[in-house]
């Protein structure tokens, strides 16, 4: 009974985890889209009779989205982190970006919790900017959140600094 490609061969050849990375990326792009429609039916909502609000506004749309600034920090410190893998202690620093402690009440270290904390308002004061400019879209809110802007915004705010504190000239 062979109906094509066996599952066997599609292991081996490395077909089948790249299926499975391809579903992965395709399911987390219509969460983000979705997640991103929320902040924009959201912004809509709050802000149609006062079209000029304060950052603080911003926040307290995003703090529901602590996950997504999170995932954002994630996966910049799980690129970072290879990358510097064989720099002394800089590893390390990059891991106490996301370390989680089950005491507190957002499962963060505080150290962690504050990096989210300021990541989070820089978002807002990025969002704030945009919808003042009147330039804030589906697209620049999700670039934000998942894409190169904040990926730029974390080497920005993190990665640039924990470098120079290190001594290190890693161009980024």
């Amino acid at each position: 009974l062979d109906k094509g490609v066996s599952l066997h061969d599609m292991i081996h050849s490395g077909s089948a985890a790249r299926a499975l990375e391809q579903l992965q990326k395709k399911i987390y792009l219509v969460h983000a889209d979705k997640a991103v429609a929320q902040i924009l039916e959201e912004i809509h909502s709050a802000f149609e009779a006062l079209p000029l609000q304060s950052i603080s506004d911003f926040l307290k749309i995003l703090e529901p989205r602590r996950q997504i600034v999170f995932n954002l920090i994630h996966r910049n410190v799980a690129h970072y982190r290879q990358l510097f893998e064989t720099l002394p202690s800089l590893p390390e620093v990059l891991e106490k970006f996301i370390e989680g402690d089950d005491s507190q009440h957002d499962g963060l270290a505080p150290a962690a919790s504050k990096i989210l904390q300021n990541i989070m308002l820089k978002v807002a004061v990025d969002m704030h900017h945009e919808h003042i400019k009147g330039r804030l879209d589906a697209f620049k809110i999700k670039d934000l959140l998942y894409g190169s802007s904040g990926d730029q915004l974390i080497r920005m705010l993190l990665i640039r600094p924990m470098l120079r504190v290190a001594g290190v000239n890693e161009p980024l």
